[in-house]
């Protein structure tokens, strides 16, 4: 254990959190008063570089989280912006860590100039290419011809593949927030205790649906709300099922989740290692179930073909193996 780690322990670190969706007085009065470790959104974050409020001259670490997300969703500029802000203050280059559950070839072009050419190691936690999904999620996929049905079918698949839908949880992904909404509004989920998520709801609608309010508080403390507001709203029964989009696709990391459900196959295989990966957290049994129809078998077969082997097709409208 090194002396830099005893230091560390030995007192709690002060935290900011800056993101959109909030004051940006209370942001900066949390800066005021100092913060060992800064933590934000790429455009919030420049927003108090471009206005003199955040100093980055002693910054020893940079940490990119979910990376491949955040340049995909067109954030390079700002990226860029922060970084190269770093390096014109300092003339030791802060440590770089990067961090993504998909490293395709575009994406170590586009971090590679972030890094020095000589001095940066690739670590692989996942393994072979092909095997990008976790080993303990079973993956299954359900043919859907008739989309009027998707409700109906969602409940079906949540009656009969989550252990116990009064006890787990599950996450059901659309692909758009209209068919987040307009599936939480079905007569068939009106049984069930559901949450919407999706990138319209305002930052104080996404906190009550996942129970916390994180501003003002420490890492530590903030741990600490997560999980008591999580176990309170999920686990004791206040939401059951969540709807949400692509936006719950990374970070949420809930043990109790035990079935995964995508009403059509996403655009890319990475996205479908996301999604299917809320499921079977901490070494935890998972199911991961795919709704398609005719249409969708080419993204479906991708998906297969780059990152999981479906062990089952079935159809709702011929009840038959395929």
């Amino acid at each position: 254990m090194t002396n830099d780690f005893l230091s560390i322990k030995s007192r709690l670190l002060s935290i900011s959190t800056l993101y959109g969706g909030k004051e940006y007085s209370q942001q900066e009065l949390s800066l005021k008063r100092g913060s060992d470790v800064v933590v934000g959104t790429p455009g919030r974050i420049k927003d108090f570089l471009n206005q003199n409020k955040l100093n980055l001259r002693q910054c020893e670490i940079i940490v990119l989280d979910e990376v491949d997300r955040m340049l995909d969703m067109g954030f390079q500029h700002d990226v860029d912006f922060i970084i190269r802000n770093i390096y014109q203050q300092q003339q030791t280059k802060p440590q770089m860590i990067v961090f993504s559950a998909t490293i395709p070839s575009w994406l170590k072009k586009s971090v590679s100039r972030y890094m020095s050419s000589t001095n940066h190691s690739f670590i692989n936690l996942i393994g072979h290419e092909q095997e990008q999904t976790a080993g303990n999620v079973e993956h299954l996929s359900y043919s859907l011809q008739d989309l009027s049905k998707r409700p109906q079918v969602v409940l079906q698949l949540l009656d009969n593949y989550s252990k116990d839908i009064n006890q787990s949880q599950a996450i059901v992904f659309c692909q758009t927030k209209h068919e987040c909404d307009s599936l939480a509004r079905s007569r068939q989920m009106h049984s069930i205790s559901t949450g919407v998520l999706h990138g319209d709801l305002s930052q104080r609608k996404r906190e009550e649906v996942l129970g916390v309010d994180i501003s003002y508080i420490s890492f530590f403390l903030f741990i600490l709300l997560f999980f008591f507001f999580f176990s309170k709203n999920f686990r004791r029964g206040n939401i059951r099922v969540l709807i949400t989009t692509d936006v719950s696709a990374r970070g949420l990391d809930i043990p109790q989740v035990d079935l995964v459900i995508l009403t059509s196959p996403p655009q890319d295989w990475e996205s479908y290692v996301h999604r299917s990966g809320r499921t079977g957290r901490a070494g935890k049994q998972g199911k991961a179930i795919c709704i398609y129809n005719h249409e969708q078998i080419k993204q479906l077969k991708l998906v297969q073909q780059k990152a999981v082997n479906f062990i089952l097709f079935f159809s709702q409208e011929n009840n038959t193996m395929m």
